[in-house]
């Protein structure tokens, strides 16, 4: 039977935990931005995009309060859209931006070679 992966461990332990965003983010933002920018990442790439609930529940976060804010920290530093939802007015759709896509390809390159 093959060994685990340590490295590999390792490296997905440090991504969730945010340590690849860089220090002018809060440690509360480094716990919940991971979750979210990975989130929204897959679901573009699945030709989804999910709504605000949806971004909060896979952050598990309030969506309510601490949903919106890390959302909201996340868009303002360029690395999602939040537009309003085509059919009803009263949700929002979140898309990544290119520079998000460029970052979560780079990061999951770095995972990729740490697996082989």
């Amino acid at each position: 039977m093959r060994q685990p992966d340590i490295a590999l461990a390792a490296y997905l332990l440090d991504f969730m935990r945010g340590t690849w965003l860089d220090y002018s983010w809060s440690r509360e933002a480094r716990r919940f931005l991971p979750s979210l920018l990975l989130g929204v990442y897959v679901w573009h790439r699945r030709g989804k995009y999910p709504t605000m609930r949806d971004a909060a529940a896979f952050m598990h976060a309030d969506p309510a309060s601490s949903g919106p804010k890390y959302i909201r920290q996340a868009a303002d530093a360029g690395l999602i859209r939040v537009e309003n939802h085509p059919r009803d007015k009263r949700k929002y759709i979140l898309f990544p931006t290119e520079k998000l896509m460029h970052l979560m390809d780079k990061e999951l390159t770095k995972i990729g070679t740490v697996a082989q």
